[in-house]
């Protein structure tokens, strides 16, 4: 099972590669084309808007055709885009290869995931699912790798297109993938998804009982839009959304894709430095995801949440004093690198899990959709506007608006979000 969710994973790689690769390579881009503030902003955020897009489309494609089929199709968009943007001889055709990049990226941060949580088993799943989420941040740390070993001779577009190589293993890797037992029982090829399961299961007995379950849970009618509006259906709808944007609200991704420019605007004016501290940022993001992986299911998901919604707080309320005080430098880093380390222990991976496991069969895929699309339309908003509002109200300020949305969204999950750790599927479509 660790290696099926290891090649899905392929998709959560690219998902970080491609989108921290623009943290380093942004720097030179401006160079190459005579960016402005404004312009540098699109160029960042047009896979977001690609992303976006391809979130809100990837629930009916992937209900459509399958969960396996998805992912060769989603390794074949990674692969052409990013060779369009690499050889990309003007801004709007980079542009273009960046929006598709985008609308990759939408579906892989959707389908891998769910792919994952439908193949492993209840004891598991949190674990396996964190698989895909530690390949997304192991992507970004390799881009920043990436960033800092082509920095010095400012190559870009060699920056850009080493991305083909895991699209490449995702392509080939996806061959050998089985389809979800869950999307193939709900299509109705009863014995096929029997058959995963006893392929996928330790015993026999939990195979069969596995099965009995998925069949009771697609016995419901098939579901409507209006229907995500039923009491309960929409209870879990604002969860999945609110959780979604407080991913995004809290800042984590203006580090992410504009490291380099925040360290410069801390002082640090060599380009090499800015590459090395936007490295740090990447392992300790990575190294923090790896490690809750391990207690994801035995602590269970809304305790880590809340933990990290608290941590994070505090750290960005002490990013925005260090900076208005002007104190230490290295008080300042210290802020920042403890937020990226408790936003990878808590809602940088529980997001993805939480929306995974919270919707009953016969829905999953639209909400995950919608879910997934709000995440990115949170993204888009923050990654267009942070240069702007950083110039308008200066980093301290723009920390601590940060700051005062995780601390609102702290209470948030204190009140609203139910535990999901330790159930299968169909138990939490029962509970929940």
């Amino acid at each position: 099972m660790q290696k099926i969710a290891s090649i899905a994973a392929l998709a959560g790689l690219l998902f970080g590669f491609d989108t921290g690769i623009i943290s380093g390579a942004i720097l030179f881009i401006q160079e190459s084309f005579g960016l402005s503030t404004f312009m540098t902003e699109v160029v960042v955020s047009v896979v977001l808007l690609g992303a976006l897009i391809g979130s809100l489309c990837s629930g009916k494609l992937v209900n459509q055709i399958g969960r396996r089929p998805a992912l060769a199709i989603n390794a074949m968009l990674f692969l052409i885009s990013t060779l369009c943007s690499a050889f990309a001889p003007s801004l709007s055709i980079l542009l273009l290869g960046r929006f598709a990049v985008g609308l990759a990226i939408g579906v892989a941060c959707y389908v891998a995931p769910l792919y994952i949580s439908e193949l492993a088993p209840a004891r598991f799943r949190g674990r396996l699912v964190a698989i895909n989420t530690i390949a997304v941040t192991g992507g970004i740390l390799v881009s920043y790798l990436t960033s800092f070993f082509f920095s010095p001779s400012e190559m870009w577009r060699w920056m850009l297109g080493i991305g083909v190589f895991p699209a490449g293993a995702l392509l080939i890797g996806s061959a050998f993938l089985p389809e979800s037992p869950r999307w193939l029982i709900k299509c109705g090829q009863l014995a096929k998804g029997k058959e995963v399961l006893l392929k996928l299961r330790e015993t026999s007995e939990e195979a069969e009982a596995e099965f009995e379950m998925i069949k009771e849970a697609i016995k419901q009618p098939r579901t409507y839009w209006k229907e995500l509006f039923q009491p309960k259906m929409k209870r879990l709808l604002i969860i999945g959304i609110v959780l979604a944007a407080i991913q995004q609200l809290t800042g984590i991704n203006t580090i992410l894709y504009y490291a380099p420019l925040i360290f410069q605007r801390f002082g640090y004016q060599s380009t090499s430095f800015q590459m090395l501290l936007t490295a740090a940022v990447g392992f300790i993001n990575f190294l923090l995801t790896i490690l809750v992986m391990v207690r994801v299911d035995s602590l269970g998901r809304r305790k880590l949440l809340l933990w990290g919604l608290g941590g994070m707080t505090g750290c960005l309320l002490a990013l925005s004093l260090s900076i208005r005080l002007n104190l230490a430098p290295w008080l300042t880093l210290w802020s920042l690198f403890s937020f990226v380390a408790f936003y990878a222990a808590s809602i940088g991976c529980i997001f993805w899990i939480v929306i995974a496991e919270i919707y009953p069969l016969n829905i999953r895929g639209l909400a995950m959709g919608i879910a997934s699309g709000a995440n990115w339309a949170c993204n888009l908003l923050m990654s267009l506007t942070f240069l702007t509002l950083l110039s308008a109200i200066g980093p301290s300020n723009t920390f601590l608006c940060y700051g005062m949305i995780s601390l609102l969204s702290f209470f948030f999950c204190y009140r609203y979000l139910p535990e999901t750790g330790q159930y299968s599927l169909e138990e939490l479509e029962l509970r929940i």
